[in-house]
């Protein structure tokens, strides 16, 4: 059937309009993906393949998550629709970051849980960021350090001081992901940070806090998995090193998130 005729153009038309009038209030998820595919699927009924995807992969967030490739296996689905729900995933995270370009200072813990959760919007396997700050908690730059598997990501540790020497930061804040667990640390997070912070310490470079995202939640590494801080403070949040290559595992307790980001993000 063509775009131009028949049942399925005058829905479209309809669809449109109707978010032309109220934007997507009122819509439900898998409407919202249909008017999404209306764009790389053309020529035929999308309805039921956007029930599909919420059903494939459990959530309307979840598409969003996805990988590429797994997307292309849903029946359906073809590369002009798996580009376009990737590249929707990351324009939601490029808007949401636009929010921070004015805030430099970080100063508080909620500061910096906030643009970590806006990180990792989108993002389905882990990554590692280094936030670099001078001696005022003035963020100088947000390098990302690696990326890998949904349960493992490897890096240079060495990577970390050359670039915080780079821009003459003097502290650290590391972040990284558990896209499919909990915000809590393993112990192998937990001896990570313990490690880097003694390591960052003989460049003089502090490791401030280590943050863990998953989803809309995060946590400091350094309040352990019970609360209770693990590393002595000397800056305004809690405190925080050199060989090449160490891994940070994901996998957690199978606990409760911790603390939810605040914003409106869906």
């Amino acid at each position: 059937m063509s775009t131009g005729s028949g049942i399925h153009a005058g829905h479209r038309q309809r669809v449109k309009e109707r978010f032309l009038a109220g934007g997507l209030e009122g819509f439900s998820n898998h409407e919202v993906l249909e008017l999404i595919l209306f764009y790389a699927i053309p020529r035929r009924d999308v309805n039921e393949l956007s029930h599909k995807l919420v059903e494939r992969f459990g959530s309307f967030k979840a598409v969003f998550d996805a990988d590429y490739e797994d997307l292309l296996k849903v029946d359906g689905i073809g590369e002009n629709a798996a580009v376009l729900i990737k590249l929707m995933a990351e324009s939601f995270r490029k808007y949401a970051l636009a929010d921070n370009k004015g805030i430099m200072l970080y100063d508080n813990p909620q500061k910096v849980g906030e643009y970590a959760v806006r990180l990792y919007i989108g993002v389905s396997v882990e990554k590692v960021y280094a936030l670099l700050f001078d001696n005022k908690m003035m963020l100088l730059d947000t390098v990302m350090l690696g990326e890998g598997a949904v349960n493992s990501v490897h890096f240079s540790v060495r990577t970390i001081a050359e670039k915080a020497l780079k821009k003459d930061a003097s502290s650290i804040i590391l972040i990284h992901n558990h896209p499919n667990g909990t915000p809590y640390p393993s112990d192998e997070d937990l001896n990570f940070s313990a490690y880097l912070k003694n390591l960052l310490s003989n460049f003089d470079i502090a490791l401030t806090d280590h943050i863990i995202v998953s989803g809309r939640f995060y946590r400091s590494v350094f309040q352990g998995k019970d609360g209770e801080n693990k590393f002595a403070a000397s800056t305004s949040f809690s405190n925080g090193v050199n060989e090449i290559q160490m891994g940070i595992n994901v996998s957690g307790p199978k606990a409760a998130s911790d603390i939810p980001y605040k914003g409106n993000i869906e």
